[in-house]
């Protein structure tokens, strides 16, 4: 399950080594622990992942020689086997055959050495799918090592992409020629257990009821959690020690706004936790009636008479009534004068009644809901229902009536307005329709049960399940749907929970938040990415999300169904009654649990509310944001279309490219459709929801970002998934504008019409604009990877899947916009759960690229060499070096990149951070010199700091990893440190000040152990001054010091939903000269007493105070990362 702004928080379970074609590169670093998680509300977050496996397995000799003789470039797995082989020449050989799986079985028997397999592991390879990319000649061969009876989980796969019978890529966590693991000594629920009590939920077998055996899966009931559990024999494989029989569990309960989903592997003989992961990766009314009826144990009764008024000309009546429980079996009479004139019983749940006889004679109609004699299954209490009763003067059969939706197609205004800006969407085209639904993907209309072969008459159909879920711990199915007889789903939206000022009173109000709007919102949004991604691949064979598999066939799951009744079940407003203050499990998040093809995946859509010292979102409803409900369908996508049926995403890499595959697929859609917002950025995921149409949920556009390879895990949080996967989205945003500008001529984006038959399947990609064709590359990468991928090696997967598709037309392409973002070349990953990967800004491919030597001096000390680090970007803290002037590092003084404009920061101890920009020209060859200024703050030329708060040292180390902190204030305001400056009066003109926060350091000596609030960064501040003299007593005493400088209120400036990295790095204040010994640095604001948009009580819910100064305590503390102090500017000059 995968949170919208709740972290999944994905742990590496391999050690990855690189080797180029003539050289090897071993890396042999231990993966280093560390936390990813960093939730919208802290009530959001799930365990951290745990991967109890060490160690690794040397490639031998004769597997270096033989990726030498393919000409290849390959990087290792933990497993001594290829985690990516690509040969970037050309293709990794021959692979005759019409029969994709056979083919690509034999190259892997010529080529089984590399995988240390024998002629008999071959053989006994599962072939699990060999998946056609969409519209094109390629495939995509899975296959899966078994030992004995059990298939492998988790690792044990080898991917071969193939096309016109040449091999041109294969990733693999093939774990070589293994034994068969020792017989379980564990039932699947003593596994269960043990996995569900290492998650928190203990219990015993006791509470586990209802136990069966489902295509290979133990399935039960357990107490306490809303979802049926499982688990299943597979065998689990390690580097070092062998296979061992394990349980593969799922622990599941989404209940409300609180949801739980873990897939965890535990040892068959020991009942150890292997292995974790957390699945969740964290926008004409009718006549209504109600009542009871009696059902077994006692006797069957129907409910009561509900009467109807009928007028003249009248000429049909269509009548529709759902039980509470879905599975209980009812019928419905209609009465006219005390005579039953129809009935119905269509087996369908809801049960729908439509009556017109030709005649039809007006007066008092009664509806009488009955329980059915025989039901097919055991009838379950409550034996409630509701329903709606609708005349009509036309005889107009629903039954043979197409759907339509009323839908907001991107979200509500960005204004908030209540003004209604939906449109009507119809199946088929008619009056009053809007658009036009009807698609080869989704076969028949969205509401058509193909079981029953009727329509639905509410939000279920064969690709999603949509329903209210404000406290119930059910699934959609059994929680409350809107009903239109008619199947005309325009419910009524008033924007209430806005208007309301987030109040809870709204929930309990006669429009009911404006909930039937809400769901038939996400039902039919679930049903666009349905059918949008179908036709970019995302199908039966390749485990997308459906009831029914029209008897196409999938490989997945739930055998022999064939990966079928798992369609997306959507739930809105989750946890609205029960998860508002003080949890906040209700409120501004969405997520998605994505599980094996045959179990249904489950989103949550939340309201959002701002919370004081937290998150400052708007009123307003998810279930309405088109960008965050495409993002998270999309985990659904990556999590099923990489490394097959059973696969999920795993690393803190992978975990990042599956948060920027969401928002860029997300985006993406609404862009070919022409649905992006008319205002604010239409690269922005969430700017509805979040307030913040520039940047929405993240910390950049994807259209204005700085960020490049070498920043993963630059964020305050350090290491984690959301953040770091904004290099990725950066990086596919600057592919995406190259293939536009490579097609614009020929098929130019501009073009709507061209754009909407590319987005409805209509026209083949190859007569597409440049934006279709990327996605394409997008969908087709995906079936090349495994589910530890790293940057690097989706990168070689996009660029296999060029070669496979368009015949490599785009290699250089792909590797220029690589390049720029530091996945060039040179660029590695120990593994794809490395946080200081080394970025590489180089191609292969082009020749005319610069290359700069760069040089340090001190412009202050007779210009010295001075040993700096350079970092290409904007960020020092937590990212990698480009590049050194420090002659006894192996880190060289010169960079090779390709032509075009670069940020850097060069860091130097004594000078502090300085920031340049330089743009470089096609072939050029330069030496840069940065000419540094000393920094007379700096603890390294001798400087001390004294005052208020912790860690006063970290204010003067020349770097933002690290912070100084005032904690349990009264009033942060008045704080001061004061730095004695290095050598003497100085004359000062520039201050470099910095308010990043840093992760969380338990050790930390100053006592600063906890998390750091985002709002307690400094955000405006004064420097005072002083010259020692014995008249002031040595700067001893506040009243020698005189203010020199006073920022602005938002030096730093945090804006809604919160304050994010861009806002508090590092920026330089030009203050009026002053000669000084000492300089105060006092805080006037931090980012909670500071940023009025983080004040007063901003909604109308009593139990929240979401004021940040008094809701929250977050005015209590301040923090700040670097005060720098120079008598002159940096300059870079050649």
């Amino acid at each position: 399950m995968t949170r919208f702004e709740d972290v999944f928080p994905f742990r590496l379970r391999r050690t990855t080594l690189a080797v180029g074609a003539a050289s090897a590169l071993w890396l042999m670093a231990p993966t280093p622990a560390h936390a990813v998680s960093a939730p919208v509300v802290q009530a959001h977050a799930g365990l951290a992942d745990f991967d109890s496996r060490t160690g690794f397995v040397l490639p031998t000799r004769a597997q270096l020689d033989a990726v030498r003789t393919l000409g290849a470039t390959v990087r290792w797995n933990a497993f001594g086997t290829p985690a990516s082989l690509i040969s970037h020449d050309g293709f990794l050989g021959n692979a005759p055959g019409a029969d994709a799986g056979t083919a690509a079985r034999e190259w892997v028997r010529a080529n089984r050495e590399l995988f240390r397999l024998s002629d008999a592991d071959v053989t006994s390879l599962e072939l699990v799918n060999a998946a056609k990319l969409a519209g094109s000649s390629g495939r995509a061969v899975l296959f899966r090592q078994r030992f004995g009876l059990l298939p492998s989980a988790q690792d044990g796969l080898i991917t071969v992409g193939l096309v016109d019978g040449k091999v041109a890529y294969v990733s693999s966590s093939a774990v070589g020629s293994q034994a068969e693991p020792a017989p379980a000594l564990l039932s699947a629920t003593q596994a269960w257990l043990a996995a569900a009590s290492n998650v928190g939920r203990v219990l015993s077998l006791v509470n586990l009821t209802g136990l069966r055996v489902e295509n290979g899966w133990s399935v039960f009931s357990a107490a306490g959690l809303s979802q049926l559990q499982r688990a299943r024999l597979v065998a689990f494989p390690t580097p070092t020690q062998g296979v061992k029989a394990a349980f593969e569990t799922i622990v599941l309960d989404v209940n409300g706004g609180q949801v739980q989903a873990y897939t965890s592997f535990v040892d068959a003989r020991t009942g150890e936790v292997l292995f974790r992961q957390d699945r969740v990766q964290n926008l004409a009314l009718p006549d209504t009636f109600s009542g009871a009826y009696q059902d077994a144990p006692a006797a069957q009764a129907c409910g009561p008479l509900h009467p109807f008024e009928v007028p003249a000309g009248t000429r049909s009546i269509t009548v529709a009534a759902q039980p509470a429980v879905a599975t209980n079996d009812i019928s419905i009479n209609l009465l006219f004068n005390g005579v039953t004139v129809a009935s119905a019983d269509l087996l369908t749940s809801p049960e729908v009644l439509h009556y017109a006889p030709g005649s039809l004679p007006s007066g008092i109609y009664q509806v009488q809901v009955c329980p059915y004699a025989a039901p097919t299954l055991p009838p379950v209490g409550p034996f409630t229902y509701v329903g709606t009763f609708v005349t009509n003067d036309v005889d107009t059969n629903p039954l043979d009536q197409g759907p339509r939706w009323k839908l907001f197609t991107s979200n509500p205004p960005l204004d908030y307005s209540a003004t209604d800006t939906r449109v009507t969407a119809c199946w088929t085209s008619g009056e009053g329709c809007d658009a036009t639904l009807k698609n080869t993907a989704a076969r028949a209309p969205w509401d058509y049960d193909f079981r029953t072969g009727l329509p639905t008459f509410t939000t279920i159909g064969n690709a999603a399940i949509t329903a209210e879920a404000w406290l119930s711990p059910l699934t959609p199915a059994e929680q409350y749907r809107p009903l239109s007889p008619v199947r005309d789903y325009s419910f009524t939206w008033t924007n209430q929970w806005h208007t309301s000022r987030c109040s809870p009173l709204a929930l309990l109000s006669p429009q009911r938040n404006d909930v039937d709007a809400a769901t038939a919102n996400l039902f039919a949004m679930h049903n666009r990415m349905h059918d949008w991604s179908y036709f970019l691949g995302f199908t039966e064979e390749n485990y997308n999300l459906q009831l029914s598999n029209f008897g196409n066939p999938s490989t997945g799951g739930q055998l022999p169904t064939g990966g079928e009744l798992d369609p997306e079940l959507g739930n809105v407003q989750a946890g609205a009654l029960t998860g508002g203050a003080p949890t906040y499990l209700g409120r501004d998040n969405a997520n998605q649990v994505t599980l094996n093809d045959g179990i249904p995946g489950i989103t949550n859509m939340y309201l959002w509310q701002p919370i004081a010292g937290s998150f400052y979102a708007p009123c307003v409803d998810g279930d309405y944001d088109m960008s965050v409900i495409g993002h998270e369908y999309t985990h659904a996508i990556s999590n099923r279309m990489v490394g097959g049926p059973d696969g999920n995403l795993t690393g803190l890499q992978a975990g990042a490219m599956g948060e920027s595959w969401s928002d860029l697929v997300a985006v993406e859609y609404l862009l070919e459709y022409g649905l992006a917002p008319t205002s604010g950025n239409p690269f922005a995921v969430g700017g509805y929801v979040t307030g913040h149409p520039g940047r929405g949920i993240r910390n950049y556009g994807m259209n204005d970002s700085p960020l490049n390879y070498s920043n993963i895990g630059y964020d305050m949080t350090g290491p984690q998934s959301h953040s770091d996967g904004e290099v990725w989205s950066a990086t596919n945003h600057g592919i995406r504008q190259a293939f536009i500008e490579r097609y614009d001529f020929a098929y130019p984006s501009s073009n709507a019409q061209l754009q909407a038959e590319c987005a409805n399947g209509q026209r083949h990609v190859t007569e597409c604009p440049g934006n279709r064709r990327w996605m394409q590359l997008v969908f087709d990468a995906f079936l090349l990877m495994q589910p530890g991928v790293s940057m690097v090696d989706a990168r070689d997967a996009y660029l296999a899947a060029d070669r496979m598709r368009f015949g490599g037309a785009h290699q250089a392409l792909l590797w220029r916009e690589f390049a720029r973002r530091g996945l060039g070349s040179n660029a590695s990953s120990v593994t794809a759960e490395d946080t200081q990967p080394v970025p590489g800004f180089d191609t292969p491919v082009d020749t005319a690229q610069a290359t700069v030597t760069f040089d340090a001096v001190a412009s202050d000390e007779g210009f010295v060499p001075v040993k700096a680090k350079v970092y290409v970007g904007q960020y020092e803290a937590r990212s990698r070096p480009a590049a050194d002037t420090d002659p006894d590092t192996t880190l060289s003084p010169t960079l090779r990149l390709v032509p075009g404009t670069y940020d850097f920061v060069v860091k130097a101890e004594g000078h502090g951070l300085q920031r340049f920009r330089w743009t470089f020209g096609p072939g050029e060859v330069k030496t840069l010199t940065a000419r540094l200024p000393t920094n007379w703050a700096s603890m390294t030329k001798g400087a001390t700091a004294t005052g208020d708060g912790v860690n006063h040292d970290k204010l003067i180390d020349d770097t933002e990893t690290t912070n100084w902190a005032r904690l349990n204030a009264v009033a942060v305001g008045g704080t001061k440190v004061t730095v004695a400056l290095a050598g003497g009066p100085r004359s000062v003109r520039q201050v470099n000040v910095s308010a990043l926060l840093r992760p969380t350091d338990e050790n930390d000596a100053g006592g600063d152990t906890g998390s750091q609030n985002r709002f307690t960064a400094l955000r405006a501040f004064d420097v005072y001054a002083c010259k020692a003299s014995v008249l002031n007593l040595n700067c001893t005493l506040d009243t020698g010091f005189t203010r020199v400088y006073s920022s602005a209120h938002d030096a730093f400036p945090g804006d809604v939903p919160r304050p994010s990295a861009p806002d508090l790095q590092l920026r330089s204040f030009l203050i009026p000269e002053t000669v000084a010994t000492h300089l105060q640095l006092r805080v006037v604001t931090n980012q909670c007493t500071g940023g009025y948009k983080f004040h007063g009580d901003q909604d109308a819910d009593p139990l929240n105070d979401s004021d940040c100064v008094s809701g929250s305590t977050a005015d209590n503390a301040v923090r700040a990362a670097e005060f720098q102090v120079f008598s002159s500017g940096p300059l870079l000059t050649e």
